[in-house]
């Protein structure tokens, strides 16, 4: 075979290929990228603190992989989201990712996320649960540019919870 044959083929292939690979393993959504739920116990930095991400921890498996675990079991956590955020209903978080817990500052939080069905890209919600301390925060997004937040977080999880927003 000709030289100039077998590099236009390879060529031709890397075009063809490269896209491919990027679009398997990287998910792209609003500009983020989200990096798979394989991942766990990964610690980052904020503003001088360690924060650490739990994939797989005790308060997981008391309340459930999901948020409507929580939400189908544990009526009290549902009462204190909606102390906090009055309108909250559950159909708010039709759509859930798994629960995961995040330690900052020596603390557990169990970190609840989902969307309204048909409406992921415009009404999204995180919900952070202290149990020792029995209080609830919710970062709630309506829209690209409305973002509320609610039950005044430490800002230690206020700045880990927009970065995932």
């Amino acid at each position: 075979m000709d030289k100039k044959f077998i590099i236009i083929v390879v060529f031709a292939y890397l075009i063809i290929a490269i896209p491919w690979v990027v679009l398997i393993f990287l998910d792209k959504t609003d500009n983020k990228v989200f990096i798979s739920d394989e991942v766990s116990d990964k610690a980052i930095a904020i503003n001088s603190h360690t924060v650490t991400r739990y994939d797989n921890h005790d308060l997981i498996t008391k309340y459930g992989v999901y948020a409507d675990d929580v939400f189908d079991s544990y009526s009290e956590i549902v009462t204190i989201i909606r102390d906090v955020f009055p309108q909250f209903d559950m159909k708010m978080m039709s759509v859930v990712m798994k629960n995961y817990v995040i330690n900052a500052d020596s603390t557990d939080y169990l970190i609840l996320n989902g969307c309204t069905e048909h409406n992921c890209g415009d009404s999204y919600k995180i919900i952070a649960y202290d149990e020792v301390a029995g209080k609830i925060y919710v970062f709630s997004q309506e829209g690209k540019d409305k973002l509320s937040i609610y039950g005044n977080p430490p800002s230690i999880i206020k700045d880990y919870l927009l970065a995932e927003l």
